[in-house]
């Protein structure tokens, strides 16, 4: 009986432990890229980072431009720079999200399970603190949507579920990539067993999200881009921000598909392919470990290469190859969330220690670059070059 009730002290301690850590590593991940956007700011923006969040329709209708166009009409009818109101909102919606993910990740009663599903190297609570260049991007306002709506889901909490609709659906206006999370809603319906609880409310947000995103999609074919950007950049520059705000995202606006394409050819070398492929397989590590401790192998892999399938098309017309190996994991991290926590994938084994620690440290020190490529030392090495620049 004392053997018993030791053993028992210890499992309860060790998985005080692992909250606490996993706890720990969301909170230093919110310091980490809260701060790079502080930088991003003082420096004057970043051209991607920021810069993509502020094309607007100065020249037009253009894809991507409602919500810049947004911005800085709430900056002009308070008088604040618009560069602020994005890092500001950047920053708020990266702790919404770190929030509602980990409120939907304890929903997993295993901590060792729950640990496994915030340390992907593709996961935005690594992969962000590895490449601080491919962080905050519109995707930030997608992912905060899936989150809110998976946790809706689990929790049968229907507050959640439509601000989480009302997020993913401004995001479809922002960025027309955001689009290819559809499928991923739906899969979250099927494994939270949601529409079981109402199908009208269930297929009324799934009708809303396909609207918008059909809607969203035929808008930027329509208004795809502009030869001159000098009008959108000028509606910033007239604002007080820097020019060097308009040489990234603003500026690829002038760009078509073909130039994309191209863009991918020449950056695509052997080296650089082997790196991508090195990082996506470590990527996939933690997830395919936890299906392979279910008896329910087949419906956990399923859920891993439908949801890549919608991101493929990304691939050979833009560079950001990291990006899309990231919204692939985000999708199938919070489905497998999901379908783990309402028992429709089954975990009947706990994970070993040994197991678990060995994939936390290949988590922190392989990482995909955001563009084609991998990053060694991955996140490890960011966060001791930040204590380093501290001292």
């Amino acid at each position: 009986m004392i053997r018993e009730e030791s053993s028992s002290a210890k499992t309860s301690a060790g998985s005080a432990f692992l909250k606490h850590a996993a706890d720990g590593f969301l909170f230093l991940s919110f310091l980490y890229i809260s701060l790079n956007v502080i930088r991003d700011f003082r420096a004057g923006g970043n051209s991607w980072k920021q810069g993509d969040w502020l094309i607007n329709n100065a020249a037009g209708s253009i894809r991507r431009g409602p919500l810049g166009s947004a911005i800085i009409s709430i900056g002009d009818r308070f008088d604040l720079d618009p560069l602020l109101i994005v890092s500001v909102a950047q920053i708020a919606l990266l702790a919404l999200l770190i929030i509602t993910f980990r409120f939907l990740v304890s929903e997993v009663r295993n901590p060792k399970i729950a640990l496994l599903l915030i340390i992907s190297p593709a996961i935005f609570t690594v992969f962000w603190i590895a490449d601080p260049q491919g962080s905050v991007r519109k995707e930030l306002i997608a992912f905060a949507g899936l989150s809110l709506y998976a946790l809706g889901a689990v929790r049968a909490n229907w507050t959640f579920l439509w601000i989480g609709v009302a997020f993913f659906c401004v995001s479809t206006l922002s960025h027309e990539a955001m689009v290819l999370f559809t499928p991923t809603f739906l899969a979250l319906i099927f494994f939270s067993g949601i529409h079981k609880v109402s199908a009208r409310q269930s297929m009324a947000t799934i009708a809303v999200i396909l609207c918008f995103s059909l809607f969203a999609f035929l808008f930027a074919i329509k208004n795809p881009g502009v030869e001159d950007t000098s009008a959108i950049c000028a509606a910033l520059t007239e604002r007080g921000l820097s020019e060097t705000i308009c040489e990234g995202a603003i500026r690829w606006l002038s760009y078509d598909t073909t130039y994309g394409f191209q863009a991918v050819r020449s950056e695509l070398t052997p080296h650089r392919l082997a790196g991508f492929i090195i990082a996506y397989l470590v990527a996939l590590a933690p997830l395919v470990y936890v299906i392979w401790l279910s008896p329910i192998k087949t419906r956990g892999v399923m859920v891993l290469i439908l949801l890549a399938l919608p991101f493929v098309l990304l691939y050979p017309i833009t560079l950001d190859w990291g990006r899309w190996m990231s919204f692939h994991i985000f999708s199938a991290t919070i489905v497998l969330t999901c379908a783990i926590v309402k028992n429709r994938l089954p975990i009947h084994r706990t994970p070993s220690t040994c197991h678990l620690l060995c994939l936390v440290i290949l988590a922190i020190q392989i990482s995909p670059l955001h563009m084609i490529g991998i990053i060694a030392g991955g996140a490890a090495k960011r966060i001791a070059s930040e204590f380093w620049r501290l001292l």
